[in-house]
């Protein structure tokens, strides 16, 4: 009686950098049009310039960093450089400010804010599926004994953990950008719609239901060690890499999970290519008139 081994997969971290709020500051590309009647129209129209600018530099850093990913997906080691890789559009975001005026620079610059919030939820999510995945997993290979269990069993623990605390960071995030530009003194209009497009830009939705399939693959995975655990000494893995039972009833059992582990895998690799698509990189700009209340 024997299984494949080759359905022992726990999610990527898909919300790096690009994923995560690039695509709901730069792909919806804020323009703002200034009324300040003032200026002449050669000074607008170079403002306008230099902050579409800014934002193009600011779009090929994440249109790079969402290549990695893609090319990522379903790979074990997509994690690794993950809190990295969203600094480095925090600082993108920061020189691309610099450059860009208006609401545009406030834009850009509660972006990075934003980002950096939730820098320490990132680390610790990276850390513990790291540490999940360097002992193994769940594959019945990787596990020598009852105790080598237990050990896996707390750091899945700990993966759960990390997992729920970047949920919880990511719940509201729509709430959290529109106060972060409200801390520049933009009006409470422009903040709401810029806050609403920024979430559904960046598809947060989605992103959020990837983190929910890390938490149901946490779960299953833990059923399963358990079940190794209580069956230990009536299963052995071959030299093929085959788990065998000694009964067929344990087996049953144990396709049963890695079955269902393989589903959850499969739907998250599916909202991780939704999320990643290029079609969706860079919808058209939301036009905000300075002047409107």
């Amino acid at each position: 009686m024997k299984n494949e081994k080759d359905a022992t997969r726990i999610g990527i971290i898909i919300l790096v950098a690009s994923s995560l709020l690039f695509i709901g500051l730069g792909s919806v590309g804020v323009i703002v049009v200034s009324r300040k009647m003032k200026e002449n129209e050669a000074a607008k129209v170079e403002k306008v310039k230099q902050n579409r600018q800014a934002l193009g530099e600011l779009t090929a850093v994440s249109d790079k960093l969402n290549a990695e990913l893609r090319d990522k997906i379903g790979k074990e080691d997509a994690v690794e450089g993950s809190t990295e890789k969203a600094k480095q559009l925090g600082d993108a975001m920061g020189k691309a400010a610099a450059k860009a005026s208006g609401d545009d620079a406030k834009a850009m610059l509660a972006g990075q804010r934003l980002m950096a919030s939730l820098q320490g939820s990132m680390a610790a999510y990276e850390k513990a599926y790291s540490a999940f995945l360097a002992k193994g997993g769940v594959a019945p290979g990787n596990l020598a004994s009852s105790d080598d269990i237990t050990e896996r069993l707390a750091l899945l623990k700990a993966f759960e953990s990390a997992n729920r605390d970047f949920l919880d960071s990511l719940k509201d995030v729509e709430g959290k950008y529109r106060a972060e530009l409200l801390k520049d003194n933009m009006s409470a209009t422009k903040a709401n719609i810029m806050a609403q497009q920024f979430y559904a830009g960046g598809k947060f939705d989605t992103i959020i239901s990837i983190r929910g399939t890390d938490q149901e693959l946490c779960v299953l995975m833990g059923d399963l060690l358990r079940f190794l655990q209580g069956a230990w000494g009536t299963w052995r893995v071959n030299d093929q890499g085959i788990t065998i039972f000694q009964r067929t009833a344990d087996l049953k059992t144990f396709t049963d999970f890695q079955a269902q582990i393989k589903e959850v895998g499969d739907r998250q690799i599916l909202l991780q290519q939704k999320l990643l698509q290029n079609k969706q990189a860079h919808p058209s700009p939301v036009k905000v008139e300075a002047g409107k209340p």
